[in-house]
């Protein structure tokens, strides 16, 4: 996969997503971020994984990709073995998922699982701004929404505070 431009995120939604590839809240995130990578490309949107590692043989980059290919990751990742995504954004969890407008202000964000239905509607309403349509709220086919995963837990996480200075996405 070539490596995103700033032209490449001009203009789009972009939903970058903080993971680590040993993480299970991460893991039942996927398949919902994966669907969303799918359904939305065309309309507009590019998810970003952002892999910041939490143990050692996690800064292995072919370890990354190897995980990437079994899991069917198939959008853009950017290892962050120093952690300067991570400052950059004042991030403190795994799984963390930030969208920003196409003018690159973050209009949403979302630590843990869940907050699935909230999450896919923020993509759709910024797709909707983006397009100048009117917002049609759509489900993915095969995703259920308002229950965990399988296997997944059902106690709902606790939203943190947002951070003060959540980062703009330079794309000019």
């Amino acid at each position: 996969m070539e490596p995103l431009s700033r032209a490449d995120l001009r203009r789009r939604v972009v939903l970058v997503q903080f993971w680590i590839y040993t993480c299970v809240n991460w893991l039942r995130t996927l398949p919902y971020v994966r669907a969303w990578a799918e359904k939305y490309q065309d309309p507009g949107l590019v998810v970003i994984g952002v892999h910041a590692l939490e143990f050692p043989f996690e800064h292995d980059l072919e370890n990354v990709r190897q995980a990437a290919r079994d899991l069917r990751v198939a959008y853009p990742i950017a290892q962050d073995n120093d952690f300067a995504i991570w400052r950059g954004f004042n991030n403190h969890y795994w799984p963390a998922l930030y969208l920003f407008d196409p003018k690159g202000n973050v209009r949403y964000h979302h630590f843990g699982e869940g907050e699935y239905v909230r999450s896919e509607i923020m993509i759709q309403r910024l797709l909707a701004e983006a397009s100048g349509r009117r917002h049609q709220r759509r489900r993915i086919p095969g995703v259920r929404f308002g229950r965990a995963p399988r296997g997944g837990s059902r106690r709902r996480l606790g939203q943190p505070e947002v951070p003060r200075n959540l980062p703009r996405l330079r794309t000019s």
